[in-house]
């Protein structure tokens, strides 16, 4: 079956996303709901479609924000952007964020040239929450990706590890500690969370 999203209206007419055009698409045409990322990606294998997963918060994609896709795209020629919904970020960064909705992150997100594919998340896990360990593999599953991009300065980034080679899927670690971050920078700032 194929979902709205795996067939888009384009001037009239009606485009498939497959391998033929997921490097063009207009960055509307990138923002997607989670349910239609399955869909989309089962065309899409042979790409191996990689999640990089965040909050992308901030006043613009900051470097460290295009780092983390720029090396996901060295490994990967599909790459798919899972944001953060509001709820969560609040949950786990603080009353005060996110700086920016999740509609406004993804549609920053979608210009970048490099992202293929943008989506919220539908949930809400706690990143320090035991339980919320099933949440995370069971995204990961829902989603029918073949890799997730994980920064080494992640805080949480053995939980995502042990995630996602139990969703049975690979890991694309990616180091360095990364010179900005919107939690670093507001900090700089005087910004309270």
């Amino acid at each position: 079956m194929t979902t709205k999203k795996a067939i888009i209206p384009l001037l009239g007419l009606h485009m498939r996303i497959d391998r033929w055009n997921i490097h063009s698409l207009s960055p509307e045409e990138k923002i997607c709901t989670m349910q239609e990322i399955p869909d989309i990606l089962a065309n899409l294998k042979c790409f191996l479609p990689t999640l990089v997963p965040g909050v992308f918060d901030g006043p613009f994609p900051h470097p460290g924000h295009l780092y983390f896709i720029e090396e996901a795209a060295r490994r990967s020629r599909v790459i798919v952007v899972g944001v953060e919904p509001d709820e969560a970020v609040t949950l786990n960064k603080g009353p005060n964020r996110p700086l920016f909705s999740a509609e406004a992150r993804m549609q920053m997100l979608s210009h970048i040239g490099l992202v293929n594919l943008v989506f919220t998340f539908e949930d809400t896990p706690h990143y320090s929450d035991p339980n919320a360990f099933d949440a995370y593999v069971n995204r990961y599953k829902q989603l029918g990706i073949m890799s997730i991009a994980v920064l080494d300065s992640d805080p949480n980034w053995e939980a995502k590890i042990e995630q996602a080679l139990a969703a049975d899927i690979m890991v694309s670690r990616i180091g360095g500690h990364l010179p900005y971050s919107t939690t670093q920078s507001l900090r700089q700032l005087g910004y309270e969370e």
